[in-house]
């Protein structure tokens, strides 16, 4: 019932509906892999259980600034949320330092950013939240990506896997291990061998 509040009255395919229910139902620490079709409510399925998680923090990274900016737009549209959610390049230095501020005092309920924008100013203040337990879920979209990308072209795919793993270092020694959810159209061996090498 709870996904009324994201402006839907049922679940959009039985694959979201399975989405949404493992990750709310996610144990601490776990990482889990949804493969669902584009279009199918891949990110519905993210933000509902991020929601429910508020005032702790959920970060969602993507592979590009426009996605970011694009999955900012629905939250408003969705959930109402009047503030900015989408981290990235082009924000001037006033506002860089408001949205951090924001994250670091536990008054920003999710971001969204691509990896080389997380891995700036917002990489210590993310750190600072999970140092503090504030931090509940970590999701990457497009995780297949990390696995066909990352050894020389935009490498910090897989700077990923050592951030996420520390953390899970971090928030366990607070009591809130962080959930590692992985979004993917698509997703052969090759692509979940790696991940489940570099993520689990």
């Amino acid at each position: 019932p709870w996904l009324s509040e994201l402006g839907h009255s049922k679940y959009k395919t039985f694959g979201q509906k399975k989405a949404v229910r493992l990750i709310y139902e996610s144990a601490p620490g776990s990482t889990n892999i949804v493969v669902l079709p584009t279009g199918s409510g891949k990110t519905t399925a993210f933000f509902g259980p991020a929601s429910l998680a508020n005032p702790k923090l959920s970060v969602l990274v993507v592979p590009t600034v426009s996605l970011a900016l694009d999955l900012e737009r629905r939250l408003k549209e969705d959930l109402g949320y009047e503030e900015s959610a989408a981290y990235h390049g082009g924000l001037n230095e006033t506002e860089k330092k408001e949205f951090l501020g924001n994250v670091r005092s536990n008054r920003k309920w999710i971001v969204i950013t691509n990896p080389e924008s997380l891995f700036g100013p917002l990489e210590k203040a993310i750190r600072d939240q999970a140092d503090n337990g504030n931090l509940k879920y970590f999701g990457i979209d497009e995780a297949h990506i990390v696995a066909g990308w990352g050894h020389t072209f935009r490498p910090e795919f897989q700077f990923l896997s050592g951030f996420c793993n520390k953390l899970r270092e971090l928030s366990k020694d607070k009591g809130e291990e962080i959930r590692l959810i992985l979004f993917t159209g698509t997703l052969d061996q090759y692509s979940f061998d790696v991940l489940e090498k570099l993520f689990s």
